[in-house]
């Protein structure tokens, strides 16, 4: 049993004393009635009486106060499953690092006050899946659509102006590219944020906002800088100045902030344009515009929620109250009341230490500290062993991790501990790790089990159909070359052939950019990602069992792969031609 408010428990300090103040002023009733006369003239004249009713009457209100203090302190114990969703939306951040950047009419620079921008925009965000692109006079994406904020912090405090080489700004490229991050299978609203200084743009960055916007991106712009302008400053390697940036003539170059091209992009991108002034005013701003978007769930979890369990101490409280005044002083009236009260007042509970570390492991699991997760699930498993919700939510942190093969074993041990709610969803994601193990078949069988138990389940339906086209897909291995002789294959050759449908090895011929690009996206515990998926088995299916849209799609994946395989996954598209500014 635990405590909401233990706090409250200190006022029995209060009753023990006027437990004491009780039991000295009895003690004294007592001698003042022996000072009264002889013993036995006493006992007659007192006969009626009945000093067992005093006694009652204090003990009833001794517990029905206690009691009381019990229940204002909450307790609880047991737990309640619930499934938490996150909603959201796509949000691809596209930030400019080019050298005007550097200049210095915002402080400290354009650049870092834009990452602390950023900054103070995830840590307003609640379950969106965020997505970073640098871009200068090319563009890449630094990292993908994520809802691990901490990792996009540590991303977002290494860029820095010289991580592309090509100087200019392109808006048009940095809006291209950002649309390839999104994930085409989620509904949720398409987002792009785009903060830059708008100077010395290439192309015609209105024009891919405009058709951006005609796929359903939302485009927001924010401004750094100033009309009046700053010089850009120019540094060594070791970060000493050089001096400032000067053109062709030897004059010095002044960066000034383009409002027109950044409100016009957000005009036509539906979106709303966004200047940079006092700090710490911009993210809310932004967190306000996505809150009314378009969101959808992109995780789910379990989440236990203990019981109260107040009410019981509560209700015998009163009654103690209610027979308070019924407790007679004299005898044969209702001396026997007492003892039929106290047989109610023998209530045990249960230890709920196991809940409180369950929702310990539940917050570091939504904060991405997987290793204090896991310790808490651990924790609450060796107090609670027959308890499967600790060690489904730890099968969770491992999948998350990319650890299948611990994820399922987990899965299975909580399975089969696990009834109603948590085996329904212990099952679908214990379908999703055999498919990211590319073992078709066993995630087949385990979603038909999960909707035995939920037939309504959307998400399991999808994941079964993917998984079955998947399966028929797989192409059977080729038959060992005959002998020379022209002999029969050994059994053992058929032996393996018959076995390869059910094989859950990976192809060896599969592209390495793709299964690269398939483990760096970011997993979703409950609901299996479409578009990975369609991707997973796209490479070894024969072209006559493809179809028309099932080819398109592997040409899409195949054509963008050829393009994204860069260092740490960074998509590099270069514009053609040599930009008008170098700044």
């Amino acid at each position: 049993m635990s405590f909401a408010e233990p706090q409250r428990l200190t006022w029995f300090l209060a009753l023990a004393v006027a437990a004491g103040l009780v039991a000295v002023a009895v003690w004294q009733r007592r001698r003042l009635v022996a000072r009264l006369g002889d013993a036995v003239l006493v006992a007659q004249l007192r006969e009626r009486v009945w000093e067992n009713g005093r006694f009652f009457r204090h003990l009833l209100w001794f517990i029905a106060t206690a009691l009381t203090i019990v229940a204002l302190a909450r307790p609880q114990w047991g737990v309640v499953e619930e499934e938490i969703e996150q909603q959201g939306v796509q949000l691809m951040i596209a930030l400019d690092i080019s050298p005007s950047m550097l200049a210095e009419d915002l402080q400290p620079n354009r650049l870092r006050r834009a990452r602390q921008d950023i900054a103070d925009l995830l840590d307003l965000l609640g379950g969106d899946e965020v997505g970073l692109v640098l871009f200068s006079g090319a563009a890449f994406i630094q990292f993908p659509l994520t809802t691990d904020y901490n990792t996009a912090r540590s991303y977002l405090d290494s860029v820095n102006s010289g991580m592309i080489s090509r100087t200019g700004t392109a808006l048009g490229e940095a809006i291209r590219i950002a649309q390839m991050g999104f994930n085409e299978a989620r509904t949720s609203q398409k987002v792009i944020l785009i903060v830059t200084d708008g100077e010395g743009h290439e192309g015609d960055p209105v024009a891919a906002a405009a058709a951006a916007a005609d796929e359903g991106v939302v485009i927001y712009t924010v401004g750094l800088g100033s009309a009046e302008g700053a010089p850009i400053p120019e540094y060594d390697q070791r970060g000493q100045l050089l001096g400032y940036k000067v053109d062709e003539r030897g004059e010095t170059v002044i960066s000034r902030l383009d409002e027109a091209t950044l409100e016009q992009m957000a005009t036509v991108g539906n979106g709303r344009y966004f200047r940079a002034e006092a700090v710490g005013r911009i993210a809310p701003a932004i967190a306000a515009e996505l809150e009314t978007l378009q969101q959808q769930s992109l995780a789910s979890r379990l989440e236990s929620t203990p019981i109260e369990r107040f009410q019981g101490f509560l209700l015998v409280a009163v009654i103690a109250l209610f027979l308070l005044p019924l407790i007679p002083e004299r005898q044969r009236v209702l001396a026997r009341v007492v003892p039929l009260l106290l047989v109610g007042l023998l209530l045990a509970g249960c230890a709920g230490q196991e809940a409180e570390l369950v929702a310990q492991g539940n917050e570091a699991f939504a904060a991405a500290d997987y290793e204090t997760a896991l310790r808490a699930y651990f924790n609450a498993n060796d107090q609670a062993p027959d308890l499967s919700e600790p060690t489904y939510n730890a099968a969770n942190v491992y999948y998350r991790q990319e650890g299948l093969a611990e994820a399922q074993s987990l899965l299975e041990r909580a399975l089969t501990r696990a009834g109603g709610l948590l085996a329904q969803v212990g099952l679908f994601n214990r379908g999703n790790v055999a498919y990211e193990q590319q073992d078709f078949a066993t995630a087949v069988n385990t979603y038909k089990q999960a909707l035995r138990l939920n037939p309504d389940d959307a998400d399991a339906k999808y994941n079964l159909e993917l998984a079955q086209q998947a399966l028929q897909a797989a192409p059977p291995e080729e038959p060992p070359p005959q002998n020379q002789e022209g002999e029969e294959p050994p059994p053992e050759a058929e032996q393996g052939d018959n076995q390869q449908s059910g094989s859950q090895d990976a192809d060896p011929n599969q592209d390495p950019a793709e299964t690269a690009q398939e483990r760096s996206e970011n997993r979703d515990e409950r609901q299996v990602e479409p578009s990975d998926k369609n991707e997973s088995g796209g490479d070894q299916a024969r072209p006559e069992q493809l179809t028309e849209e099932q080819a398109r799609e592997l040409l899409r994946a195949i054509e963008q792969n050829a393009e994204t395989l860069q260092e740490h996954l960074q998509l590099r598209l270069r514009s053609g031609g040599p930009a008008e500014k170098d700044w």
